[in-house]
């Protein structure tokens, strides 16, 4: 889901980085109709750990899903991951913008 354009092109800036990862995948997932994406399980996964491969080196740190190995209920898992993650991000977002 995250192409080498989207990871090449990536804001300087961590935590908006984070945020643009998160609105890529949410905007790539609202694509795939839900009976549809239990089959695009590896494509969820990749994503899942491209991000992490993102974070780690920055010590962003966030609350990765346990993954059951269950296609459509890891689906959610990751939309739901990502979905929070947005929201994180963008609150802390909202702060620094309120301190500048």
């Amino acid at each position: 889901m995250f192409s080498d354009h989207v990871m090449n092109t990536l804001p300087e800036d961590k935590t908006e980085a984070a945020l643009e990862l998160c609105q890529v995948f949410l905007s790539e997932d609202k694509k795939i109709p839900p009976h549809v994406a239990p089959s695009q399980y590896e494509h969820y996964l990749r994503a899942l750990n491209s991000f992490r491969a993102y974070c780690d080196p920055y010590q962003l740190e966030y609350s990765f899903p346990t993954l059951s190995k269950n296609p459509a209920e890891d689906v959610q898992r990751v939309r739901n991951f990502f979905i929070e993650v947005m929201k994180i991000v963008e609150k802390k977002i909202g702060l620094v913008m309120k301190q500048v």
